[in-house]
Protein backbone atom coordinates (compact mmCIF):
# COMPACT_ATOMS: atom_id res chain seq x y z
CA UNK A 1 0.00 0.00 0.00
CA UNK A 2 1.18 3.57 -0.91
CA UNK A 3 1.99 6.07 1.59
CA UNK A 4 -0.75 8.22 0.50
CA UNK A 5 -3.30 5.56 0.39
CA UNK A 6 -2.78 4.93 3.40
CA UNK A 7 -4.60 6.26 6.51
CA UNK A 8 -2.68 7.95 9.52
CA UNK A 9 -2.96 6.07 12.98
CA UNK A 10 -2.25 8.21 15.52
CA UNK A 11 -3.38 8.34 19.58
CA UNK A 12 -4.32 11.21 20.39
CA UNK A 13 -4.24 12.06 24.14
CA UNK A 14 -7.99 13.29 23.57
CA UNK A 15 -8.40 9.54 22.90
CA UNK A 16 -7.66 8.02 26.35
CA UNK A 17 -9.46 7.60 29.12
CA UNK A 18 -8.65 10.32 32.08
CA UNK A 19 -10.08 11.10 35.43
CA UNK A 20 -10.29 9.07 38.29
CA UNK A 21 -14.54 10.10 38.32
CA UNK A 22 -14.69 8.38 34.39
CA UNK A 23 -12.97 5.42 35.42
CA UNK A 24 -14.96 4.87 38.50
CA UNK A 25 -17.89 5.30 36.93
CA UNK A 26 -16.44 2.37 34.05
CA UNK A 27 -16.12 0.32 37.25
CA UNK A 28 -19.04 0.82 38.83
CA UNK A 29 -21.84 0.54 35.90
CA UNK A 30 -19.62 -0.68 33.35
CA UNK A 31 -19.53 -4.70 31.81
CA UNK A 32 -16.43 -6.90 32.37
CA UNK A 33 -15.49 -9.01 29.61
CA UNK A 34 -12.36 -11.73 30.26
CA UNK A 35 -9.87 -11.90 27.25
CA UNK A 36 -6.64 -13.75 26.72
CA UNK A 37 -4.23 -11.71 27.71
CA UNK A 38 -6.23 -9.02 28.55
CA UNK A 39 -9.59 -7.85 30.04
CA UNK A 40 -11.68 -4.96 29.35
CA UNK A 41 -14.58 -3.30 31.35
CA UNK A 42 -16.50 -0.92 29.36
CA UNK A 43 -19.47 1.50 29.31
CA UNK A 44 -21.60 3.00 27.02
CA UNK A 45 -23.67 5.70 27.18
CA UNK A 46 -24.90 8.71 25.27
CA UNK A 47 -23.52 11.52 27.65
CA UNK A 48 -19.72 10.33 26.87
CA UNK A 49 -18.37 11.84 23.81
CA UNK A 50 -16.41 9.62 21.47
CA UNK A 51 -14.37 6.17 22.05
CA UNK A 52 -11.81 6.57 24.87
CA UNK A 53 -9.78 3.34 26.47
CA UNK A 54 -7.29 4.06 29.35
CA UNK A 55 -4.36 1.05 29.94
CA UNK A 56 -3.60 -0.59 33.04
CA UNK A 57 -1.20 -3.65 34.11
CA UNK A 58 -2.80 -6.53 36.41
CA UNK A 59 -1.00 -6.43 39.93
CA UNK A 60 1.26 -9.46 39.12
CA UNK A 61 3.17 -7.23 37.40
CA UNK A 62 6.01 -7.08 39.82
CA UNK A 63 8.01 -4.78 37.74
CA UNK A 64 7.68 -1.36 36.36
CA UNK A 65 9.56 -2.42 33.48
CA UNK A 66 6.68 -5.18 32.61
CA UNK A 67 3.75 -2.79 33.95
CA UNK A 68 5.43 0.04 31.08
CA UNK A 69 5.51 -3.35 28.65
CA UNK A 70 2.09 -4.68 28.96
CA UNK A 71 0.73 -0.99 28.69
CA UNK A 72 2.74 -0.35 25.53
CA UNK A 73 1.54 -3.29 23.72
CA UNK A 74 -2.11 -2.26 24.88
CA UNK A 75 -1.56 1.04 23.34
CA UNK A 76 -0.19 0.22 20.27
CA UNK A 77 -3.07 -2.48 19.91
CA UNK A 78 -5.71 0.37 20.24
CA UNK A 79 -3.99 2.57 18.11
CA UNK A 80 -4.36 0.49 15.32
CA UNK A 81 -8.02 -0.77 16.02
CA UNK A 82 -9.11 2.77 17.28
CA UNK A 83 -10.82 3.92 13.79
CA UNK A 84 -13.56 0.75 14.21
CA UNK A 85 -14.49 1.79 17.56
CA UNK A 86 -18.31 3.19 18.50
CA UNK A 87 -18.56 6.81 19.80
CA UNK A 88 -20.25 7.31 23.19
CA UNK A 89 -17.90 4.58 24.99
CA UNK A 90 -15.70 4.33 27.30
CA UNK A 91 -13.68 1.45 28.18
CA UNK A 92 -10.46 0.22 30.63
CA UNK A 93 -8.17 -2.59 29.50
CA UNK A 94 -5.96 -4.28 31.96
CA UNK A 95 -3.45 -6.65 30.57
CA UNK A 96 -1.81 -9.45 32.43
CA UNK A 97 1.68 -11.12 32.13
CA UNK A 98 0.95 -13.59 29.37
CA UNK A 99 0.99 -10.49 27.35
CA UNK A 100 4.51 -10.19 27.44
CA UNK A 101 4.81 -13.93 25.81
CA UNK A 102 2.78 -13.00 23.06
CA UNK A 103 3.51 -11.86 19.72
CA UNK A 104 1.69 -8.63 18.36
CA UNK A 105 0.00 -9.67 15.87
CA UNK A 106 -1.47 -12.22 18.48
CA UNK A 107 -2.20 -9.51 20.88
CA UNK A 108 -3.83 -7.02 17.89
CA UNK A 109 -5.90 -10.14 16.71
CA UNK A 110 -7.21 -10.58 19.90
CA UNK A 111 -7.82 -6.74 21.10
CA UNK A 112 -10.15 -6.94 17.83
CA UNK A 113 -11.83 -9.94 19.01
CA UNK A 114 -12.48 -8.83 22.66
CA UNK A 115 -13.97 -5.66 20.96
CA UNK A 116 -16.22 -7.08 18.67
CA UNK A 117 -17.30 -9.80 21.64
CA UNK A 118 -18.21 -6.69 23.41
CA UNK A 119 -20.02 -5.21 20.72
CA UNK A 120 -18.00 -1.86 20.37
CA UNK A 121 -16.80 -2.01 17.10
CA UNK A 122 -19.40 -0.27 14.20
CA UNK A 123 -21.30 -2.62 12.07
CA UNK A 124 -19.17 -3.67 8.80
CA UNK A 125 -15.87 -3.07 10.66
CA UNK A 126 -15.77 -6.52 11.81
CA UNK A 127 -13.67 -9.90 9.93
Amino acid sequence: MTRSKQQRCFLPKHKILRGERTIERVFREGTFVRGKWFDVVYLCHEDLGEFTLAFAATRRARHAVERNRIKRRLREAFRLEQIALRPHCCALAIGNTKILRAGFPEVRAEMKRVFAQTGLLEAGAEG
